[in-house]
Parts: structure tokens; sequence; C-alpha cells
């Protein structure tokens, strides 16, 4: 079998201070070390902090389902092998936003690119009346905060742009989010657009580091983009 535990989302933050007030000098070299596979705080020291955590034993043929930031780790108890998916139904939109942000804040790539998942499942999917609503007001939200992050980055000066099949420099793939490209500040997706500059091409942010790209003039730059902000709303 194998034996794990974790805790509910609702304690993320006050598992994070946790783990932070007992390795200090780990996150000092390694800011993301939440996001890797390679620490583990015993169960006791997380309940002496008033984190909840629970316990589980899986058996063979067993599935075990975790929620978005729901913190969890675990062992085997000899020979194993376990598989781990990552799957998102339609409401852990809620979670996105959040989560991409969470990552850009890291400056860690992505597992995939949620503008291009949200446009996915608002193309001919199978939606209830509510996750159709739920999918409407994200897509909504995307194209304003598109829109207000282009009028920003004109406004500073980069008067340039043009319409772009693709944000990739070189697409890997043909799935959806294969073609987009990734900034090189943050290491997020680009679905909508992305920001070059004539000294250096090929070399792409996001327009929320536009003013960390080069040390070149705004009108040096030009916006990439797949669709004007008119098609957008």
């Amino acid at each position: 079998p194998r034996v794990g535990s974790g805790g509910p989302a609702a304690a993320a933050l006050q598992f994070e201070q946790t783990f932070r007030s007992y390795m200090p000098e780990q996150f000092k070299v390694q800011p993301d070390l939440l996001f890797h596979l390679v620490t583990m705080l015993s169960p006791r020291v997380l309940q002496a902090a008033g984190v909840p955590v629970c316990r589980l034993v899986q058996e063979a043929g067993d599935f075990v389902i975790t929620f978005p930031r729901a913190y969890h780790g675990g062992f085997n108890c000899g020979f194993n092998c376990a598989e781990a998916v990552n799957f998102v139904p339609h409401d852990w939109l809620h979670f996105g936003p959040s989560s991409a942000e969470r990552y850009r804040d890291y400056r860690r790539g992505a597992v995939l690119s949620y503008e291009a998942l949200v446009m996915e499942a608002s193309r001919g999917a199978k939606l209830s009346a509510a996750d159709a609503d739920l999918v409407a007001d994200e897509l909504l939200r995307m194209a304003r905060e598109e829109h207000a992050l282009r009028e920003q980055v004109s406004a500073a000066g980069t008067l340039a742009s043009r319409r772009v099949p693709h944000t990739a420099v070189k697409p890997s793939g043909t799935g959806f989010g294969d073609d987009d490209g990734e900034c090189s500040i943050c290491k997020q997706f680009m679905h909508f657009s992305a920001c070059e500059c004539r000294c250096n091409p090929g070399y792409l942010v996001c327009l929320r580091h536009v003013d960390q790209m080069c040390e070149c003039a705004a009108g040096q730059r030009s916006l990439l983009f797949r669709q004007s902000s008119a098609e957008l709303e």
C-alpha cells in the first residue's frame, strides 16, 4: 500500500507559512521549493502548528483525488507502481487565474496554457448551463484583461503591431496550446499576444513584462497578436 497525508486548500497559506518557518535557509536558496517533490515536513509538526492534516492508506485499485492547492505527500510501503494524472473539470476555472498568477510570481513554467484551455472549452464542448456560464464569464474576464494590457503597452510607446498565427517561435505540436509561446521572463504561456523587440528577434515576452525585456526605446518593439481586441470581445 501507499501511505499518504495532506491538508485542505483552505489551510494552504498556513501550511506554507509553517514550512517556511522550519526551513528558512532552503527557501532562500530555492524560493519555489514547495513546487518540487524533494522535501517533506512531518505531519506532527504541521498539526502542532495548527495545520489540519488527514492520513490515508491507498490499497491496490484505490483512486485518490486531491483538490487544487491541497498539499499532500506520501510514500510506498514496499514495491509499488502508481500513476498520477492531472485532470481539469470545468469548475476548476475558479482556481485557474490564481494558479496562473502563482506560477508567474515564481517564474515557473505552467503545465498547460490556461487561456488555450478556456478557449478550447468554449468551442463545441458539451457544457451544462452552469458550466457554460462559468466559461463565458472567464472568457469575458480574459478579454478585458488582455485589452487593458494592450492599452498599457500602447500608452507606453509600443505602437507597431502585427497579426500572427501563433505566438510560439517553433510550434511543437497540434494539441491546444502547443503553438503558444512562453514568456522569456515569467515562463508563462502567451496565447493571445506577445511582444518582440528589433534588438533580439525571437525573444518574446508577455505584455506584463514588456518594460523588462530590454533597454531599447518602446518604439523599437512590436505587439504580436492572434485576434484584435474587437474580435476577443
